[in-house]
């Protein structure tokens, strides 16, 4: 069997890899030696799908592509009502088997590897089912067996373990002295309610443990078990738990039969202290669970790392630098668990919390001996430290989407992976923007699409000028920020609505510009000094006009001043409230140990940041508003005149497809009955349109745990700010014509090919209905 592509290893990277290589025309292969896809997502595994939202921590962060798609599917069509991962497991298969160009091959075991020179030429595989054997030749391989088999098998540089701090300069998570010791596997219990007592005994070969002081940092109550691990609305079914942990001390290659075994042991003692000695509560909540099922094999997060021409590092993550190749993106914290996890006395994890994503670069994901061998999944070319965060399965997805379309550019350019990145690597990052992937700072610009030569005319847009529905006040503790996105050539008035305890109080102020919502320290663009009266009252700032331009960031920065409160009401959308502080230090831990990164930057971004230091967190106790995990959607009082539009049409034709600095969206004026209208100059041919809708990305793909949508912002079963229905007009002799109509979306990116082409001078897009917002919000329209 001859293919241009053969992915060995069906994980959501390997899925990603193959589905994008087979849509570039590529014939390609997915081996798969389990009988379903998806890996640690799998109805055989239960692991969630975490991505660069980190669990609603970063803003806008949750990875795109196929993923996206896929992940819209599950949560809103196929599986509302319950985290049921069997359909998972038809949603990767539903996507592969469209693809005319992609031949699945499940239950078959790559075991041998045959090279020429430098290069990959073949792997035998076995089906386990059928019993055939298969010779399969490719021109590139892609990697994605979670342990690197293919690259070690053919010779390829890799490492395992943990880096010494010398190596990188890794002061967190590299050792005194490298070692061989990599994160442990896991293993799930499952348990279903029955409408009877089930009493539970506790085999002879379990592990004890007769009180909850001897599962120390490892919280596992009724108020750790309810709702937060259940995987039905109705709470009768639950799963748990991800730190019963061990055999990173070990090989967990060679091991794997041990560890499991002392896993299973692990497993069967815990059940046994929650339902016969742990907290009265608890054990009356369990009387009617019973222990159904477990993970089949030992859930790994960590084994071998193929080398490429760059390895991430944790520095690289802490200090985030737009890589020149870049190709991807992440955000998950570093989150390192012990080696010998539930053995350990020490917390079960250690969560270092970014304070932006980071990019990927394309170099770690290429082989840097093997000339056509990819990288997917977690054998990526990375450390220990930066593997801590990289690893989470909607990043390495992603990841593996973008590796599927090199690894399709190097079949049509017949160069090795490094070549591609040193020739054509802004052909790739193009082709990565056009499947709705994010590439950090990085702007699409594909000279194909006529929407980029339009003029873009809105029936309405929401725009910005003041937050007056006060919610809650904040003492002036710290120096303090609000940024607004802004669009006029000046600003002729500024106000803050403040509270003081005190008459005559000074508070001094700064007005500075820049182009970018984490900085604070742009350009000094007005200052002064209020003084300040008892009461409740606005203030202006400048008492003057003061120049600004389109795409600024205004910095209002309030200077600390005891007694004084600036007063704050709902979130006005890409709005930032920040606070210049210093002591970074420890979270607030969920689960383990959590902590700020180390960090160049003087300011923390309340409402963009999920885990704040624990002095913020105490400061922002009890106070009013939308809150997740400390994060409060919430913006200071300000009026700004004149008005400013940082929401317009011009944003859907700006080659960014979510918001960065600037918004990045369309967002209607009051009311869903809303037009777009694309106008041209002169008359083009048009034979596809692809629109981006609002999904709001803040949601954090958490598979369980119910009522979804909540205060964890976890994905509910509807999703408010998506367009459900609309048309696609065209212009023809001066009469709107339908183009196609959608009713019931609930995808970001909606696709329309046309069979025979249209020509006309305009498109107009009409909405007509939302899941449930006032306004229509879309980021990007593209035509083609």
């Amino acid at each position: 069997m001859s293919f241009d592509v053969a992915i060995i290893g069906g994980g959501q990277a390997g899925i990603c890899a193959a589905i994008a290589s087979a849509q570039e025309g590529k014939k390609t292969v997915l081996i798969n030696d389990r009988p379903v896809l998806g890996g640690n997502a799998s109805s055989e595994c239960f692991v969630p799908g975490h991505g660069a939202e980190a669990m609603a921590h970063n803003r806008n962060c949750r990875d795109g592509g196929m993923l996206e798609d896929m992940r819209l599917d599950y949560y809103l069509a196929v599986s509302p009502s319950s985290d049921n991962r069997n359909y998972w497991d038809l949603i990767n298969a539903e996507y592969c088997e469209r693809e005319k160009n992609l031949v699945v091959l499940s239950h078959t075991k790559a075991f041998e590897v045959f090279k020429e020179e430098n290069k990959i030429k073949s792997v035998k595989a076995l089906n386990l089912q059928t019993e055939e054997l298969y010779e399969i030749e490719a021109r590139y391989f892609i990697d994605d067996t979670g342990d690197g088999w293919l690259g070690a098998s053919a010779g390829a540089s890799f490492r395992i373990g943990r880096e010494a701090k010398s190596e990188f300069n890794e002061q967190i998570f590299g050792k005194d002295k490298a070692d061989r010791q990599t994160l442990g596997c896991s293993i799930y219990g499952f348990a279903i309610k029955r409408d009877y007592p089930v009493p539970f005994k506790r085999p002879d070969w379990a592990i004890p443990y007769e009180d909850c002081a001897s599962l120390s940092h490892r919280p596992h109550d009724y108020s750790h078990l309810f709702p937060t691990i259940t995987s039905s609305k109705d709470q009768r079914s639950i799963q748990f738990f991800w730190w019963l942990e061990w055999g990173g001390q070990l090989d967990v290659i060679k091991d794997i039969d041990t560890i499991y075994k002392h896993l299973l042991a692990e497993l069967f003692g815990l059940w046994d202290h929650l339902k016969n000695s742990c907290t009265p509560e608890t054990i009356k909540a369990l009387e009617c669970f019973e222990l159904t099922s477990w993970s089949p094999f030992p859930l790994k997060r960590e084994s071998r790392r193929i080398e490429g021409d760059y390895l991430l590092n944790e520095n690289d993550l802490f200090y985030p630098k737009l890589f020149e190749d870049r190709i991807g993106f992440g955000g998950w914290p570093l989150d390192d668990h012990p080696p010998n996890g539930i053995e350990s006395h020490e917390p079960p994890c250690d969560q270092v919390f970014l304070y932006e994503p980071y990019s990927i670069p394309y170099r770690c994901c290429y082989s840097r001996d093997i000339d056509n061998l990819f990288i997917a999944g977690r054998c990526l070319s990375v450390t220990h430290g930066a593997l801590a965060s990289v690893r989470v399965m909607n990043t390495l997805g992603s990841l593996g989407e973008a590796a599927g379309l090199a690894a399709a550019m190097c079949c049509d350019y017949s160069c090795i992976p490094r070549e591609l990145g040193r020739n054509h690597i802004q052909e790739l990052q193009q082709k990565v923007l056009d499947r709705d992937l994010y590439i950090i700072g990085m702007k699409s610009s594909n000279p194909a699409n006529k929407a980029f030569r339009a003029k873009v005319e809105v029936s309405s847009e929401q725009t910005l000028e003041s937050v007056e529905d006060i919610l809650d006040r904040v003492e002036l503790k710290w120096d303090t920020a609000l940024q607004l996105p802004v669009s006029t050539d000046k600003i002729e008035k500024l106000s803050v609505f403040l509270e003081s305890e005190a008459d005559n109080v000074s508070v001094v102020w700064e007005i500075r510009r820049d182009k970018h919502l984490a900085l604070v320290e742009g350009g000094l663009a007005a200052s002064g000094t209020l003084k300040v009266e008892r009461g409740r009252r606005w203030y202006e700032l400048p008492g003057k006009t003061f120049p600004a331009a389109y795409g600024d960031i205004l910095s209002v920065v309030l200077k600390s001043t005891p007694g004084v409160y600036w007063l704050y009401g709902n979130e006005a959308y890409q709005t930032r409230w920040g606070v210049k502080f210093i002591d970074k230090g420890d979270s607030v831990a969920y689960h383990g140990r959590a902590r700020m990164a180390p960090t160049n930057r003087e300011w923390t971004f309340i409402n963009h940041h999920g885990r704040l230091p624990l002095s913020l967190t105490r400061w922002l106790k009890g106070k009013a508003g939308k809150n997740i995990h400390g994060k409060i959607f919430v913006t200071p009082a300000f009026r700004i005149s004149p008005e400013q539009k940082p929401y317009g049409g011009e944003n859907l034709i700006n080659g960014l497809n979510r918001s960065e600095s600037w918004p990045n969206i369309w967002i209607s004026g009051s009311g869903v009955w809303q037009n777009v209208v694309l106008n041209w100059e002169q008359a083009e041919e048009i034979k596809k349109v692809e629109i981006i809708f609002d999904t709001q990305l803040d949601y954090s793909d958490q598979k369980y745990g119910f009522p979804r949508g909540k205060q964890d912002n976890t994905m509910p079963d509807i999703i408010g700010e998506t367009v459900k229905s609309f048309d696609l007009e065209y212009l023809e002799e001066n009469e709107w014509k339908k183009a196609a109509q959608c009713r019931d979306n609930h995808y970001r990116r909606w696709i329309k090919n046309f069979d025979t082409s249209l020509k006309t001078r305009a498109l107009r897009l009409s909405t007509f209905e939302t899941w449930g917002a006032s306004r229509i919000g879309v980021y990007e329209i593209k035509v083609f």
